[in-house]
């Protein structure tokens, strides 16, 4: 499978080995499992799905089929606040997840 966000979508598609479009999920708004440019996914060691959704300021945790586990963060410059997220990814060994905060000028560290 490869999954990707599609930004300017507000979604996000999981492809088969061929690039096949199999499912999409989200769209455009502000509630859980809706999206505003989601910029960036990794999927964690539980296969969940992590997505930096950059203009809502928060990464969101999904299952495989879209439904969402929980939000984290919110608009600021505290911790587990971001502005606009961008980047996303997991140390494989840990499970730390790496989160590129841009307009904060930062990379946040989740446990």
């Amino acid at each position: 499978l490869m999954i990707v966000s599609e930004y300017y979508g507000h979604c996000i598609t999981v492809l088969d080995r061929e690039g096949k479009k199999m499912k999409s999920f989200g769209s455009l708004g502000s509630v859980r499992g809706q999206f505003i440019y989601p910029s960036d996914i990794a999927v964690t060691s539980n296969r969940t799905i992590l997505v930096g959704d950059s203009s809502n300021h928060r990464i969101q945790e999904l299952t495989m089929e879209g439904e969402c586990i929980t939000c984290i963060g919110e608009e600021g410059n505290g911790p587990l606040q971001f502005q606009y997220p961008m980047g996303i990814t997991i140390n494989i060994t840990t499970g730390q997840v790496f989160v590129v905060d841009y307009k904060n000028d930062r990379i946040q560290v989740l446990n």
